[in-house]
């Protein structure tokens, strides 16, 4: 019951405009040094966006996946490809509250159901691959920087 309280105040906020909607990513590389500096640059270009913030909690409405692989089939031995993804629960959380919203008790069983979901890393809602044939500052920062506003222009669209 606790976490529906915590899931409910989450979303509540989120679609009250007042707060930053609370969102989280993650990065996949096998290089350490570049999954540093991506991580970097995104931060940076959150930072920039007054519609999301980046939080450490469990529960957050919407997330995004930054995947970054060097192209080893290509001749240029600096090339790069990235691979970006959205999802979301926001759909989750607005059925938790219209069931808070009705009285509706939630039993055992249903409480399984919504914590497998919770537990999911949410409904794919957007896909998208970049290639960049130079993996210098200059070039990655414009990858991340887009990959933020993209997600934070599509945010709204996220929600209920």
């Amino acid at each position: 019951m606790k976490k529906i309280i915590i899931l409910l105040f989450v979303f509540l906020s989120a679609t009250l405009k007042a707060e930053p909607v609370s969102i989280t990513y993650s990065v996949a590389t096998d290089d350490p040094k570049a999954k540093k500096l991506i991580s970097s640059f995104i931060d940076k270009a959150v930072k920039t966006r007054s519609e999301i913030e980046v939080t450490n909690e469990d529960y957050h409405l919407a997330e995004f996946f930054v995947m970054a692989q060097r192209n080893t089939e290509s001749k240029n031995p600096n090339s790069w490809m990235f691979s970006i993804t959205h999802t979301t629960n926001a759909k989750l959380f607005m059925a938790l509250t219209k069931l808070n919203q009705k009285g509706i008790e939630v039993d055992d069983e249903i409480m399984r159901i919504l914590a497998s979901m919770i537990s999911e890393q949410g409904y794919l809602k957007y896909m998208n691959i970049v290639y960049i044939d130079n993996f210098n500052e200059q070039n990655l920062k414009k990858v991340m920087n887009r990959f933020v506003n993209d997600f934070a222009d599509r945010i709204d669209n996220y929600l209920p």
